[in-house]
């Protein structure tokens, strides 16, 4: 009977720890660098874990123009919690390919436990040569920061822009976008958006608990993913058969051509 009672206590505590009070939640949505950081700090101490860092929020969008350009955005929150997590969550970076896209935008802010601002600077960003497979030869290139002054209790908040300059494929392409982090997180947003003329089509893999919703107004389509609490994930096991789902993901092809790529995409895959 104890052992019954102390199983119930830490399946209340586990459910109360899971899910962020609905003002927190909405932080997380706001805009880029507009939420205070005492706001920030009280949001995210509402979260007891002993996780080397926690994903506060995700969102992640696709913005496609008439020429099959696409700008690419992150916006991110997290929190560290133990010097572990402030070595593997202490930079921030992104990969690009100059032939078709213009240099990225980081930018980044740590807010500390005593609430002071630390904002990453510019200058402190490199450039290096992006790190490619044997044989494999590309333009490929990586920025990448160490972000300023983090420490146990720090939040922080990126932003990472990538804009194409000429479209990487003009019929049309696949994007699968990954869910869910080594360590727990708590909201993930993926959204696309696309002119009313490209056909989109679009599944998800690994997440029986993900909202899906499709807007078509002003000449343009956007479909949005949503995904509440996730647990830590584990690495996929090796050599798994290639048409098995490794990690929980939206996948979306944009097809321009009908008679193109647009009609290779499965309805289950």
């Amino acid at each position: 009977k104890a052992k019954q009672m102390n199983s119930g206590l830490l399946s209340a505590l586990s459910i109360a720890v899971s899910a962020l009070p609905i003002a927190a939640q909405d932080l997380w949505t706001a805009g880029p660098f507009t939420v205070s950081p005492q706001d920030l700090l009280k949001a995210a101490s509402q979260i007891t874990s002993d996780a080397d860092a926690i994903v506060l929020s995700d969102e992640k969008s696709w913005f496609y123009d008439a020429q099959g350009r696409s700008t690419f955005t992150l916006h991110r929150f997290y929190t560290v919690g133990t010097a572990a997590g402030v070595r593997d969550w202490g930079t921030t970076d992104t990969r690009w390919e100059p032939w078709h896209e213009s240099r990225p935008s980081l930018r980044a802010r740590v807010i500390t436990s005593e609430a002071p601002v630390h904002v990453l600077d510019p200058k402190t960003i490199a450039e290096v040569p992006a790190g490619e497979g044997n044989e494999t030869y590309s333009d490929a290139r990586m920025l990448k920061g160490a972000l300023p002054a983090l420490a146990p209790g720090s939040v922080v908040e990126e932003l990472i822009t990538v804009q194409e300059n000429s479209a990487w494929f003009p019929a049309g392409e696949t994007h699968r976008a990954y869910f869910g982090y080594l360590v727990p997180s708590q909201h993930t947003s993926v959204s696309i958006e696309v002119p009313s003329s490209v056909k989109l089509r679009y599944a998800a893999q690994l997440l029986p608990n993900l909202e899906t919703s499709r807007t078509e107004e002003n000449g343009r389509i956007r479909v949005v993913f949503k995904q509440g609490p996730m647990k830590p994930m584990e690495e996929a096991e090796r050599y798994l058969p290639f048409d098995l789902p490794r990690w929980p993901s939206s996948r979306v092809l944009n097809g321009r051509l009908l008679g193109g790529c647009g009609r290779r995409l499965s309805p289950d895959r």
